[in-house]
């Protein structure tokens, strides 16, 4: 399972959505529009991104895995379409 997500605090340089995988304790766990931890570039530095997709498939062949989720903090389905809409 794998997660695009989309990052919170970067510059609009890197305005688009990344591709994680999504480690098996969390599968019946995350959802579309929860804030998660994400490690980001090439120091892995934890950074915070919001969960714009989940699929079953990628393209991709080395992939960071989500730290952890955020809990208590969820976007609605009409912010998450709002964010995709933006980028």
């Amino acid at each position: 399972m794998y997660a695009k997500v989309i990052l919170t605090k970067h510059s609009k340089a890197i305005d688009m959505a990344f591709t994680y995988k999504v480690p098996e304790q969390l599968y019946n766990k995350l959802i579309v529009g929860q804030k998660v931890i994400v490690p980001f570039g090439m120091g892995s530095n934890l950074t915070e991104a919001f969960v714009v997709e989940i699929t079953n498939a990628t393209e991709q062949k080395r992939l960071k895995k989500i730290h952890q989720i955020v809990h208590g903090f969820y976007l609605t389905e009409n912010q998450v379409a709002m964010i995709k809409w933006m980028k």
